[in-house]
């Protein structure tokens, strides 16, 4: 049953712009995250010689992101989608990212990683996660178990054996510096395939208020 929304779900991809972007959005969202948590915690790694420390760090740390991260969500992210609408909102986790990715490689040191940190932890749930709601939710009710079929069975594991590959061969034959690189490319078309899904959500609501 759950290839057969699978199947339904890749087919719908070839009459749906915008859920073909969302896809490809979310595949190197999902690359760029992990290469995002891989250059974070060898900079964590490399900044604390004590284990205890360490847990006690990552333990403040992950605790001010999520209390940053909900109260953003709760506070921030409707206002934002008021002002500047769901389109520019769409941009803010792709500009960020690559932004984190910048920190990283003029100063690969403790701030920029927290910085990397507070982004993929706090502003993901705050704007990307919401926003990724929205968009996907003028695609046809019908259509929804297939789309999240397809996103499970499919997009994720493959963006995921992707990013192990990827990880494993950059830290096989490459230093950081170089991943940073590849971390600041895949964000790159990150944010291009979020900007083909703001063209292609735009062109989904014309054709939803012509029916």
């Amino acid at each position: 049953h759950i290839m057969h929304e699978v199947g339904m779900g890749i087919r719908l991809m070839h009459y749906s712009p915008l859920l073909k972007a969302a896809m490809a959005s979310l595949f190197f969202l999902v690359i760029t995250f992990y290469l995002i948590a891989y250059l974070i915690n060898v900079v964590f790694s490399q900044s604390f010689t004590n284990e205890t420390e360490m847990a006690q760090f990552f333990g403040i740390l992950t605790t001010i992101n999520s209390v940053v991260g909900l109260l953003l969500q709760m506070l921030l992210t409707n206002r934002l989608l008021q002002w500047f609408g769901v389109k520019n909102v769409n941009l803010i986790f792709p500009v960020t990212s690559l932004a984190s990715l910048l920190a990283l490689f003029f100063s690969f040191s403790l701030p920029a990683a927290v910085m990397g940190s507070f982004n993929r932890d706090a502003l993901m749930n705050a704007f990307r996660d919401p926003v990724w709601e929205i968009m996907l939710k003028v695609l046809p009710a019908s259509a929804q178990g297939r789309i999240r079929a397809m996103i499970l069975a499919v997009v994720i594991p493959l963006a995921l054996l992707v990013s192990g590959l990827g990880l494993w061969l950059l830290q096989s034959w490459f230093d950081t510096t170089t991943m940073v690189w590849v971390g600041m490319a895949t964000a790159l078309v990150y944010g291009y395939c979020n900007w083909r899904m703001n063209i292609a959500y735009l062109d989904e609501i014309i054709t939803y208020l012509k029916r």
